[in-house]
């Protein structure tokens, strides 16, 4: 559809996020099931609605959960440092896609998306706002942690912990963002 991108993953990060709402500890009310989670991946484009520019088919890319302008379509935010509050598509907390209807079904059923990506799939559509272009170069199963746990991890220690080149910390935790 209209600014969509279909995309083959070929990647996946478990996040705990992921788990929580396995486990059934969710604390996202708007979740409807059945749902396809996931929402770390790289892949590649297989196929672009009308109105996409930014990725053709066969280009290699990381899906963001948290969705961002498009570059020379900045918001306020995007254009400055705050592009995980993006104030013209921010994240998606509904399970639908932005028209309210779902791209996948199961035997006639509808199944939901979680965070407009639902990457534990074979293939996803997402946004084109949620899509980033790669090199072809880098390593798939490497860059699919880019979307989630890097920018958790490294941005909490900038921002929040105010860690800084030649700073030393201390990480407690096994799990991809400490």
């Amino acid at each position: 559809k209209q600014e969509e991108v279909r995309v083959k993953i070929a990647a996946n990060g478990v996040c705990r996020s992921d788990a929580h709402h396995l486990d059934g500890d969710s604390c996202d009310v708007n979740l409807k099931y059945p749902l396809i989670l996931g929402h770390e991946a790289s892949g590649i484009v297989e196929s672009v609605g009308p109105g996409v520019t930014s990725v053709v088919p066969g280009d290699h890319v990381v899906l963001l959960y948290c969705p961002q302008c498009l570059p020379g379509k900045e918001c306020s935010r995007c254009a400055g440092t705050k592009t995980n509050s993006c104030e013209k598509d921010n994240f998606n907390t509904t399970s639908l896609m932005r028209d309210g209807t779902s791209r996948f079904r199961h035997n006639g059923q509808t199944v939901y998306h979680y965070c407009g990506i639902s990457t534990f799939s074979e293939y996803t559509v997402a946004r084109e706002a949620q899509v980033a272009k790669i090199n072809k170069e880098a390593p798939l199963d490497l860059v699919c942690l880019i979307g989630c746990c890097l920018g958790q991890g490294f941005g909490g220690a900038q921002h929040m912990a105010g860690v800084t080149e030649g700073s030393s910390c201390a990480i407690w935790g096994l799990g991809a963002i400490g």
